[in-house]
Protein backbone atom coordinates (compact mmCIF):
# COMPACT_ATOMS: atom_id res chain seq x y z
CA UNK A 1 0.00 0.00 0.00
CA UNK A 2 1.85 3.27 -1.05
CA UNK A 3 0.85 6.44 1.11
CA UNK A 4 1.14 9.53 -0.64
CA UNK A 5 0.00 12.90 1.29
CA UNK A 6 0.31 15.08 -1.67
CA UNK A 7 2.71 17.87 -3.38
CA UNK A 8 5.44 19.56 -1.41
CA UNK A 9 8.37 21.05 -0.94
CA UNK A 10 9.51 18.34 1.69
CA UNK A 11 8.61 15.31 3.58
CA UNK A 12 9.31 14.36 6.98
CA UNK A 13 8.10 10.59 7.27
CA UNK A 14 8.11 9.01 11.26
CA UNK A 15 9.76 5.97 9.42
CA UNK A 16 12.56 8.34 8.58
CA UNK A 17 12.19 8.58 5.15
CA UNK A 18 11.55 12.05 3.23
CA UNK A 19 10.41 10.95 0.19
CA UNK A 20 6.84 11.91 -1.27
CA UNK A 21 5.62 8.80 -1.06
CA UNK A 22 6.00 5.70 1.22
CA UNK A 23 5.03 2.00 0.87
CA UNK A 24 3.48 0.25 3.65
CA UNK A 25 3.06 -3.20 4.62
CA UNK A 26 -0.24 -5.13 6.56
CA UNK A 27 1.17 -4.13 9.50
CA UNK A 28 -0.38 -3.04 12.10
CA UNK A 29 1.00 0.65 12.96
CA UNK A 30 0.67 4.64 13.04
CA UNK A 31 2.19 6.60 10.16
CA UNK A 32 3.13 10.15 10.31
CA UNK A 33 3.92 12.61 7.70
CA UNK A 34 5.02 16.16 8.57
CA UNK A 35 5.07 18.28 5.43
CA UNK A 36 6.50 22.34 4.37
CA UNK A 37 5.46 24.22 1.00
CA UNK A 38 7.83 26.80 -0.30
CA UNK A 39 6.55 29.38 1.92
CA UNK A 40 8.51 27.61 5.38
CA UNK A 41 5.03 26.51 6.84
CA UNK A 42 4.91 22.83 7.79
CA UNK A 43 1.81 20.79 9.02
CA UNK A 44 1.28 17.35 10.25
CA UNK A 45 -1.04 14.04 9.05
CA UNK A 46 -1.16 10.40 10.67
CA UNK A 47 -2.49 6.86 9.30
CA UNK A 48 -3.51 4.27 11.58
CA UNK A 49 -2.80 0.84 10.14
CA UNK A 50 -5.22 -1.92 12.07
CA UNK A 51 -4.51 -5.73 11.07
CA UNK A 52 -7.67 -7.55 11.12
CA UNK A 53 -7.44 -11.38 10.70
CA UNK A 54 -8.83 -13.24 7.74
CA UNK A 55 -12.12 -14.81 6.99
CA UNK A 56 -11.85 -18.70 7.16
CA UNK A 57 -14.23 -20.50 4.77
CA UNK A 58 -13.75 -24.08 5.52
CA UNK A 59 -15.14 -26.63 3.03
CA UNK A 60 -14.01 -29.61 4.95
CA UNK A 61 -11.90 -32.19 3.85
CA UNK A 62 -11.58 -33.97 1.03
CA UNK A 63 -14.24 -36.71 -0.16
CA UNK A 64 -14.77 -39.93 -2.71
CA UNK A 65 -17.20 -41.76 -3.98
CA UNK A 66 -17.88 -44.98 -5.57
CA UNK A 67 -18.66 -44.72 -8.77
CA UNK A 68 -22.24 -45.54 -9.98
CA UNK A 69 -23.33 -44.98 -6.01
CA UNK A 70 -25.30 -41.86 -5.51
CA UNK A 71 -23.35 -38.66 -4.13
CA UNK A 72 -25.03 -35.58 -3.03
CA UNK A 73 -23.05 -33.16 -0.90
CA UNK A 74 -24.06 -29.19 0.19
CA UNK A 75 -20.71 -27.10 0.61
CA UNK A 76 -21.02 -24.65 3.43
CA UNK A 77 -18.12 -22.18 4.13
CA UNK A 78 -19.39 -20.64 7.45
CA UNK A 79 -21.20 -17.39 7.51
CA UNK A 80 -19.71 -14.36 5.80
CA UNK A 81 -20.63 -11.14 3.73
CA UNK A 82 -20.06 -12.63 0.53
CA UNK A 83 -19.48 -15.59 -1.74
CA UNK A 84 -18.08 -16.92 -4.32
CA UNK A 85 -17.92 -20.49 -6.06
CA UNK A 86 -16.11 -21.43 -8.59
CA UNK A 87 -19.06 -21.99 -10.53
CA UNK A 88 -19.66 -18.49 -10.18
CA UNK A 89 -22.73 -18.18 -8.08
CA UNK A 90 -23.06 -16.23 -5.00
CA UNK A 91 -25.06 -17.98 -2.52
CA UNK A 92 -24.38 -19.11 0.93
CA UNK A 93 -24.36 -22.96 -0.05
CA UNK A 94 -23.46 -25.19 -2.63
CA UNK A 95 -24.85 -28.62 -3.77
CA UNK A 96 -22.62 -30.24 -5.73
CA UNK A 97 -23.34 -34.24 -6.79
CA UNK A 98 -20.28 -35.23 -8.68
CA UNK A 99 -16.58 -34.97 -8.96
CA UNK A 100 -14.70 -32.20 -9.22
CA UNK A 101 -12.55 -28.97 -7.57
CA UNK A 102 -14.95 -26.69 -5.78
CA UNK A 103 -13.67 -23.23 -4.30
CA UNK A 104 -15.16 -20.65 -2.78
CA UNK A 105 -14.38 -16.93 -1.75
CA UNK A 106 -15.70 -15.02 0.98
CA UNK A 107 -15.71 -11.58 2.29
CA UNK A 108 -16.05 -10.31 5.92
CA UNK A 109 -17.50 -6.91 7.25
CA UNK A 110 -13.93 -5.78 7.19
CA UNK A 111 -13.31 -6.40 3.37
CA UNK A 112 -10.73 -8.79 4.28
CA UNK A 113 -11.28 -11.82 1.87
CA UNK A 114 -10.18 -15.59 2.08
CA UNK A 115 -10.45 -18.84 0.29
CA UNK A 116 -10.99 -22.57 0.63
CA UNK A 117 -11.64 -25.32 -1.82
CA UNK A 118 -12.53 -28.90 -1.89
CA UNK A 119 -11.66 -32.39 -3.94
CA UNK A 120 -14.48 -34.77 -4.69
CA UNK A 121 -12.84 -37.86 -6.59
CA UNK A 122 -15.37 -40.91 -7.73
CA UNK A 123 -13.30 -44.01 -7.01
CA UNK A 124 -14.03 -46.64 -9.33
CA UNK A 125 -15.76 -49.51 -8.45
CA UNK A 126 -14.59 -53.42 -8.90
CA UNK A 127 -15.64 -54.51 -12.30
CA UNK A 128 -17.48 -57.56 -12.56
CA UNK A 129 -19.75 -59.46 -14.69
CA UNK A 130 -20.68 -63.12 -13.87
CA UNK A 131 -22.63 -63.71 -16.86
CA UNK A 132 -25.68 -63.85 -18.89
CA UNK A 133 -28.93 -66.10 -17.37
CA UNK A 134 -28.02 -69.67 -18.20
CA UNK A 135 -30.54 -71.85 -19.11
CA UNK A 136 -30.64 -76.05 -18.93
CA UNK A 137 -33.17 -78.25 -19.52
CA UNK A 138 -35.13 -79.09 -16.24
CA UNK A 139 -34.12 -82.64 -16.62
CA UNK A 140 -30.39 -81.86 -16.21
CA UNK A 141 -27.89 -81.89 -13.14
CA UNK A 142 -26.93 -78.57 -12.65
CA UNK A 143 -23.14 -78.54 -12.49
CA UNK A 144 -22.06 -74.88 -13.49
CA UNK A 145 -19.08 -72.74 -12.59
CA UNK A 146 -19.65 -69.28 -11.70
CA UNK A 147 -16.12 -66.65 -11.55
CA UNK A 148 -16.33 -63.07 -10.21
CA UNK A 149 -12.28 -62.49 -11.33
CA UNK A 150 -12.76 -62.71 -14.91
CA UNK A 151 -12.58 -58.72 -15.28
CA UNK A 152 -10.67 -57.75 -12.50
CA UNK A 153 -7.19 -56.66 -12.34
CA UNK A 154 -5.53 -58.71 -10.10
CA UNK A 155 -6.02 -59.60 -5.74
CA UNK A 156 -7.43 -56.89 -3.10
CA UNK A 157 -10.90 -57.56 -3.49
CA UNK A 158 -13.45 -59.71 -0.66
CA UNK A 159 -16.26 -61.82 -2.32
CA UNK A 160 -19.59 -62.59 -0.98
CA UNK A 161 -21.82 -64.74 -2.43
CA UNK A 162 -25.71 -65.54 -2.28
CA UNK A 163 -24.50 -68.67 -0.93
CA UNK A 164 -22.08 -67.20 1.99
CA UNK A 165 -19.14 -68.34 0.13
CA UNK A 166 -16.57 -65.91 0.18
CA UNK A 167 -14.39 -67.42 -2.54
CA UNK A 168 -13.55 -65.76 -6.35
CA UNK A 169 -15.52 -69.19 -7.87
CA UNK A 170 -18.07 -71.25 -7.24
CA UNK A 171 -20.21 -74.75 -7.99
CA UNK A 172 -23.61 -73.70 -8.75
CA UNK A 173 -25.78 -77.08 -8.42
CA UNK A 174 -29.50 -76.25 -8.84
CA UNK A 175 -31.48 -73.87 -10.29
CA UNK A 176 -32.25 -70.09 -8.82
CA UNK A 177 -30.41 -66.97 -8.86
CA UNK A 178 -26.79 -66.49 -7.93
CA UNK A 179 -25.99 -63.02 -6.60
CA UNK A 180 -22.05 -61.37 -5.54
CA UNK A 181 -20.66 -58.58 -3.86
CA UNK A 182 -17.06 -57.70 -4.80
CA UNK A 183 -15.52 -55.10 -2.65
CA UNK A 184 -12.21 -53.59 -3.48
CA UNK A 185 -9.86 -53.25 -0.06
CA UNK A 186 -8.19 -49.83 -0.83
CA UNK A 187 -11.66 -47.78 -1.32
CA UNK A 188 -14.22 -50.36 0.00
CA UNK A 189 -16.36 -49.64 -3.54
CA UNK A 190 -18.39 -52.75 -4.37
CA UNK A 191 -20.21 -54.21 -7.29
CA UNK A 192 -23.25 -56.50 -7.38
CA UNK A 193 -23.49 -59.05 -10.59
CA UNK A 194 -26.19 -61.71 -10.45
CA UNK A 195 -26.87 -64.52 -13.09
CA UNK A 196 -30.38 -66.88 -12.86
CA UNK A 197 -30.14 -70.26 -13.68
CA UNK A 198 -33.45 -71.14 -15.03
CA UNK A 199 -34.94 -74.73 -15.48
CA UNK A 200 -35.82 -74.62 -19.16
CA UNK A 201 -39.48 -76.90 -18.73
CA UNK A 202 -39.43 -80.20 -20.96
CA UNK A 203 -42.10 -80.77 -23.50
CA UNK A 204 -44.20 -83.86 -23.71
CA UNK A 205 -45.54 -84.24 -27.08
CA UNK A 206 -48.61 -86.55 -27.48
CA UNK A 207 -49.90 -86.79 -31.22
CA UNK A 208 -52.36 -89.40 -29.32
CA UNK A 209 -53.22 -93.28 -30.08
CA UNK A 210 -52.54 -95.39 -33.40
CA UNK A 211 -55.44 -95.25 -35.52
CA UNK A 212 -57.18 -95.15 -39.30
CA UNK A 213 -57.26 -92.73 -41.68
CA UNK A 214 -60.32 -93.36 -43.70
CA UNK A 215 -60.03 -92.72 -47.92
CA UNK A 216 -60.51 -88.76 -48.70
CA UNK A 217 -60.32 -88.13 -44.41
CA UNK A 218 -58.03 -85.11 -43.03
CA UNK A 219 -56.64 -85.84 -39.87
CA UNK A 220 -54.59 -82.98 -37.88
CA UNK A 221 -51.85 -83.80 -35.93
CA UNK A 222 -51.07 -81.93 -32.77
CA UNK A 223 -48.26 -82.53 -30.24
CA UNK A 224 -50.67 -81.06 -28.04
CA UNK A 225 -47.94 -78.53 -26.29
CA UNK A 226 -48.54 -75.66 -23.97
CA UNK A 227 -45.05 -74.59 -23.33
CA UNK A 228 -43.27 -71.54 -25.41
CA UNK A 229 -40.08 -71.51 -26.84
CA UNK A 230 -40.03 -74.67 -28.80
CA UNK A 231 -39.28 -75.55 -32.76
CA UNK A 232 -40.98 -78.71 -34.38
CA UNK A 233 -39.75 -80.83 -37.25
CA UNK A 234 -41.98 -83.60 -38.44
CA UNK A 235 -41.57 -86.35 -40.33
CA UNK A 236 -42.85 -84.92 -43.61
CA UNK A 237 -40.09 -81.93 -43.23
CA UNK A 238 -42.76 -79.76 -42.06
CA UNK A 239 -41.80 -76.86 -39.44
CA UNK A 240 -44.89 -75.54 -38.09
CA UNK A 241 -46.78 -76.26 -34.79
CA UNK A 242 -49.26 -79.12 -36.73
CA UNK A 243 -49.70 -80.85 -39.81
CA UNK A 244 -52.73 -82.14 -41.69
CA UNK A 245 -52.03 -85.87 -43.40
CA UNK A 246 -54.29 -87.03 -45.74
CA UNK A 247 -52.60 -90.54 -46.26
CA UNK A 248 -51.82 -93.78 -44.23
CA UNK A 249 -47.88 -93.89 -42.88
CA UNK A 250 -45.60 -93.48 -39.80
CA UNK A 251 -45.45 -89.95 -38.68
CA UNK A 252 -43.20 -88.04 -36.14
CA UNK A 253 -42.44 -84.60 -34.65
CA UNK A 254 -38.99 -83.56 -32.82
CA UNK A 255 -39.36 -80.71 -30.67
CA UNK A 256 -36.19 -78.56 -29.50
CA UNK A 257 -36.20 -75.76 -27.31
CA UNK A 258 -35.01 -72.82 -29.19
CA UNK A 259 -32.77 -71.82 -26.40
CA UNK A 260 -30.72 -75.30 -27.22
CA UNK A 261 -31.75 -77.03 -23.92
CA UNK A 262 -34.48 -79.68 -24.66
CA UNK A 263 -33.74 -81.27 -27.79
CA UNK A 264 -34.90 -84.60 -29.42
CA UNK A 265 -37.80 -84.95 -28.04
CA UNK A 266 -40.27 -87.04 -30.44
CA UNK A 267 -43.52 -88.88 -30.22
CA UNK A 268 -44.72 -91.19 -33.34
CA UNK A 269 -47.84 -91.87 -34.61
CA UNK A 270 -49.22 -95.01 -36.93
CA UNK A 271 -52.40 -94.58 -39.29
CA UNK A 272 -53.41 -97.64 -40.85
CA UNK A 273 -56.09 -97.47 -43.74
CA UNK A 274 -59.51 -97.41 -42.88
CA UNK A 275 -62.21 -98.65 -44.49
CA UNK A 276 -66.08 -98.63 -44.13
CA UNK A 277 -67.45 -102.08 -42.01
CA UNK A 278 -68.18 -105.08 -43.57
CA UNK A 279 -71.81 -106.23 -43.14
CA UNK A 280 -72.96 -109.76 -44.87
CA UNK A 281 -76.19 -111.00 -42.65
CA UNK A 282 -76.98 -112.81 -45.37
CA UNK A 283 -80.42 -114.53 -46.79
CA UNK A 284 -83.43 -114.67 -44.79
CA UNK A 285 -83.67 -117.74 -42.81
CA UNK A 286 -86.57 -119.82 -41.98
CA UNK A 287 -85.28 -121.84 -38.27
CA UNK A 288 -87.41 -123.98 -36.49
CA UNK A 289 -88.49 -123.34 -33.40
CA UNK A 290 -86.76 -123.19 -30.86
CA UNK A 291 -83.41 -123.34 -32.09
CA UNK A 292 -81.33 -120.21 -32.09
CA UNK A 293 -79.60 -118.38 -34.78
CA UNK A 294 -76.02 -116.26 -33.65
CA UNK A 295 -76.24 -113.39 -36.66
CA UNK A 296 -72.64 -112.29 -37.32
CA UNK A 297 -70.97 -114.84 -35.17
CA UNK A 298 -68.81 -116.38 -38.45
CA UNK A 299 -65.93 -114.16 -37.57
CA UNK A 300 -63.92 -111.53 -35.49
CA UNK A 301 -64.92 -108.27 -34.68
CA UNK A 302 -63.93 -105.17 -37.70
CA UNK A 303 -61.34 -103.68 -36.08
CA UNK A 304 -62.62 -100.16 -34.30
CA UNK A 305 -66.28 -100.99 -34.77
CA UNK A 306 -69.00 -100.63 -32.85
CA UNK A 307 -71.59 -102.76 -33.73
CA UNK A 308 -76.00 -101.71 -32.52
CA UNK A 309 -79.01 -104.01 -32.96
CA UNK A 310 -82.54 -103.08 -34.04
CA UNK A 311 -83.32 -103.40 -29.82
CA UNK A 312 -80.49 -101.30 -29.16
CA UNK A 313 -78.38 -104.25 -28.12
CA UNK A 314 -74.45 -103.45 -28.13
CA UNK A 315 -72.16 -106.09 -29.54
CA UNK A 316 -70.43 -107.44 -32.97
CA UNK A 317 -72.93 -110.57 -32.56
CA UNK A 318 -76.42 -111.25 -31.53
CA UNK A 319 -78.98 -114.32 -30.57
CA UNK A 320 -82.33 -114.44 -32.76
CA UNK A 321 -85.05 -117.36 -31.13
CA UNK A 322 -88.40 -115.32 -32.80
CA UNK A 323 -89.54 -114.45 -35.90
CA UNK A 324 -88.61 -110.89 -36.98
CA UNK A 325 -86.57 -108.58 -39.17
CA UNK A 326 -83.37 -108.06 -37.36
CA UNK A 327 -80.82 -104.91 -37.98
CA UNK A 328 -77.54 -104.34 -37.16
CA UNK A 329 -75.40 -100.90 -37.94
CA UNK A 330 -71.88 -100.68 -37.49
CA UNK A 331 -69.88 -97.84 -36.86
CA UNK A 332 -66.16 -96.78 -37.31
CA UNK A 333 -64.22 -94.26 -38.09
CA UNK A 334 -64.73 -94.46 -41.35
CA UNK A 335 -68.68 -93.81 -41.71
CA UNK A 336 -71.58 -96.22 -40.88
CA UNK A 337 -72.93 -99.46 -42.89
CA UNK A 338 -76.29 -101.00 -42.34
CA UNK A 339 -77.70 -104.54 -43.19
CA UNK A 340 -80.79 -106.57 -42.03
CA UNK A 341 -81.94 -110.38 -42.35
CA UNK A 342 -85.74 -111.45 -41.66
CA UNK A 343 -85.72 -115.02 -39.82
CA UNK A 344 -89.22 -117.16 -39.86
CA UNK A 345 -88.96 -119.65 -37.12
CA UNK A 346 -91.23 -122.86 -37.98
CA UNK A 347 -92.44 -125.71 -36.24
CA UNK A 348 -89.54 -128.53 -37.13
CA UNK A 349 -90.54 -130.96 -34.17
CA UNK A 350 -91.88 -133.63 -36.84
CA UNK A 351 -90.13 -137.02 -36.59
CA UNK A 352 -91.52 -139.67 -39.56
CA UNK A 353 -90.41 -142.95 -41.09
CA UNK A 354 -91.48 -144.05 -44.46
CA UNK A 355 -93.88 -147.02 -44.26
CA UNK A 356 -92.29 -149.18 -46.47
CA UNK A 357 -88.43 -149.15 -48.77
CA UNK A 358 -86.87 -150.85 -51.42
CA UNK A 359 -83.47 -152.09 -50.80
CA UNK A 360 -82.52 -153.37 -54.41
CA UNK A 361 -79.71 -151.12 -55.17
CA UNK A 362 -81.07 -148.88 -57.54
CA UNK A 363 -80.18 -145.38 -55.55
CA UNK A 364 -84.04 -145.21 -54.81
CA UNK A 365 -85.73 -145.86 -51.62
CA UNK A 366 -82.42 -148.40 -50.78
CA UNK A 367 -82.23 -147.42 -46.89
CA UNK A 368 -84.38 -146.52 -43.75
CA UNK A 369 -84.32 -144.56 -40.94
CA UNK A 370 -86.03 -141.68 -39.37
CA UNK A 371 -86.54 -137.88 -40.51
CA UNK A 372 -87.16 -134.71 -39.60
CA UNK A 373 -85.85 -131.25 -39.94
CA UNK A 374 -85.16 -130.70 -36.23
CA UNK A 375 -81.58 -131.62 -34.51
CA UNK A 376 -81.33 -134.52 -32.91
CA UNK A 377 -78.63 -135.38 -30.08
CA UNK A 378 -78.24 -138.48 -27.43
CA UNK A 379 -80.41 -140.27 -30.28
CA UNK A 380 -80.74 -144.17 -30.90
CA UNK A 381 -82.05 -146.23 -33.81
CA UNK A 382 -83.07 -149.77 -33.63
CA UNK A 383 -84.95 -152.10 -36.07
CA UNK A 384 -86.36 -155.79 -34.93
CA UNK A 385 -87.95 -158.60 -37.36
CA UNK A 386 -91.41 -160.13 -36.46
CA UNK A 387 -89.90 -162.38 -33.77
CA UNK A 388 -88.61 -159.12 -32.03
CA UNK A 389 -84.86 -160.28 -33.05
CA UNK A 390 -82.63 -156.87 -33.33
CA UNK A 391 -81.60 -157.05 -36.91
CA UNK A 392 -79.62 -153.31 -37.25
CA UNK A 393 -79.17 -150.23 -34.81
CA UNK A 394 -77.32 -147.09 -34.47
CA UNK A 395 -76.62 -143.61 -32.70
CA UNK A 396 -75.86 -141.75 -35.59
CA UNK A 397 -78.81 -139.47 -37.20
CA UNK A 398 -79.86 -139.58 -40.81
CA UNK A 399 -78.06 -143.17 -41.06
CA UNK A 400 -80.29 -145.91 -42.50
CA UNK A 401 -80.66 -149.82 -42.24
CA UNK A 402 -80.18 -151.44 -46.36
CA UNK A 403 -81.89 -154.50 -45.24
CA UNK A 404 -78.81 -156.53 -44.98
CA UNK A 405 -77.96 -158.36 -41.57
CA UNK A 406 -74.23 -159.53 -41.96
CA UNK A 407 -73.97 -158.28 -45.54
CA UNK A 408 -77.03 -161.18 -46.46
CA UNK A 409 -79.99 -159.59 -47.54
CA UNK A 410 -83.38 -160.71 -45.36
CA UNK A 411 -86.31 -161.57 -46.26
CA UNK A 412 -89.14 -159.18 -47.13
CA UNK A 413 -91.81 -158.66 -44.57
CA UNK A 414 -92.54 -156.34 -41.57
CA UNK A 415 -90.18 -155.12 -39.43
CA UNK A 416 -90.54 -153.10 -36.39
CA UNK A 417 -88.16 -149.97 -35.58
CA UNK A 418 -87.78 -147.90 -32.75
CA UNK A 419 -86.38 -144.29 -31.74
CA UNK A 420 -85.18 -142.81 -28.85
CA UNK A 421 -84.11 -139.39 -29.13
CA UNK A 422 -83.58 -135.51 -27.55
CA UNK A 423 -84.36 -132.50 -29.37
CA UNK A 424 -81.37 -130.27 -29.85
CA UNK A 425 -84.40 -127.04 -30.15
CA UNK A 426 -85.49 -128.18 -26.14
CA UNK A 427 -83.86 -126.11 -23.83
CA UNK A 428 -85.55 -128.88 -20.98
CA UNK A 429 -84.06 -131.53 -23.14
CA UNK A 430 -86.72 -133.64 -22.81
CA UNK A 431 -86.10 -137.75 -24.05
CA UNK A 432 -88.45 -138.57 -26.93
CA UNK A 433 -89.38 -142.31 -27.55
CA UNK A 434 -91.05 -143.61 -30.81
CA UNK A 435 -91.98 -147.12 -32.29
CA UNK A 436 -93.49 -147.89 -35.99
CA UNK A 437 -93.51 -150.53 -38.62
CA UNK A 438 -92.03 -150.42 -41.77
CA UNK A 439 -92.44 -152.77 -45.08
CA UNK A 440 -89.43 -154.03 -46.49
CA UNK A 441 -89.99 -154.88 -50.62
CA UNK A 442 -87.90 -156.16 -52.89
Amino acid sequence: MALNPGAFMAYNWSTGVATPTITIGAVAATYIVTVSDANGCSNTDNLVVTDNPLPTPNLGPDESFCEGNSFTKILNPGSFITYLWSDNTTGQVLGVSSAGIYGVTVSDFNGCINSDNIVITEDPSPTVDIGPDINFCEDIVVSQVLDATTMLPGPGYNFLWSTGATTGTILATSFGTYSVIVSDNGTNCSTLSAVNIVAMPKATPDLGDDGVICQGQLIALDPNNKIPGYNYFWSNGSTTATINVFEPGIYWVQMDAVNGTCIGITDTIKLDPGVLPVLELGADLFPCNGQKVNLLNNGSDFPGTTYEWQDGTKGSSYTATTTGLYEVEATNDCGSVIDQVYLEFQDCSNVYAPTAFTPNGDGKNDTFYPKTDQELVEYGFWIYDRWGKLVFKTNTPNFGWDGKVNGDYVQTGIYIWRISYVSAFQDVGERVEKIGEVTLIR
